[in-house]
């Protein structure tokens, strides 16, 4: 609510000081609360004057004074969910706040939820790297329509988490857990044109297996292809 202007206090308190009339009368007359008449002699018995105090100012937020501290909780933990920061920052602040608060305020510092860029663990050493630019340079000259790719894939319930938090226009890079559980294996050949063959097991690929798919069901698949191309 809007104070009061500094003319109608003194024209107030001017009336009550010029005697034969009591506060709830100077109330009625000017439209105001007994209360506030009261309020307006003390003021000017005890500080002078009869100036409205300054209204307003910003309510001090859970997170004023903390903007660095909770971009590092961040850049700690990614990954972690808005119940999860809430229980952190009750643990290491002694404060307690809600989901709702926590999202809007890492909202407010542009510390967005995002899908990862996961890479692989193993396919940055220094070996496989090597592997790859050996491969490449001996397949680049090969015709596309030649060419056959073979691939695999794993079904497990070691899963790393797919999103994290980072800052607006940043990634958020993380690493593959190498898991040591049980699996479902998927391996497959492709060639320019379609599906060759696919396999499935449970467990892990080795060479014993990878020799299986390549003799029972690849090979024959060329074969049948070669035949079909020849009459």
């Amino acid at each position: 609510m809007k104070a009061y202007c500094i003319d109608l206090r003194a024209k107030i308190v001017k009336v009550y000081s010029q005697g034969n009339t009591s506060i709830r009368k100077v109330a009625m007359r000017f439209g105001v609360a007994k209360s506030f008449v009261q309020k307006l002699l003390s003021l000017q018995k005890t500080q002078g004057h009869v100036k409205p105090k300054q209204q307003g100012g910003a309510i001090k937020g859970e997170f004023d004074d903390h903007e660095v501290q909770l971009a590092e909780m961040v850049e700690k933990y990614p990954e972690a969910t808005l119940s999860e920061y809430c229980e952190y920052w009750g643990s290491n602040y002694n404060q307690r706040v809600s989901t709702s608060t926590m999202c809007r305020q890492l909202q407010k510092q542009k510390l967005t939820r995002k899908k990862k860029t996961l890479r692989s663990s193993q396919g940055t050493t220094e070996k496989i790297q090597i592997f790859r630019t050996e491969y490449w340079q001996k397949v680049q000259k090969i015709a596309a329509e030649k060419l056959i790719f073979i691939d695999e894939m794993v079904v497990l319930l070691g899963l790393t988490r797919t999103h994290a938090r980072n800052f607006c226009g940043m990634r958020v890079d993380d690493f593959k857990p190498f898991y040591r559980g049980a699996k479902v294996t998927v391996i497959g050949a492709i060639s320019w044109t379609k599906i060759l063959a696919v396999m499935t097991l449970n467990g892990s690929m080795d060479g014993n297996v990878f020799k299986v798919f390549v003799e029972k069901c690849l090979l024959p698949e060329l074969w049948r292809a070669c035949c079909s191309c020849h009459g």
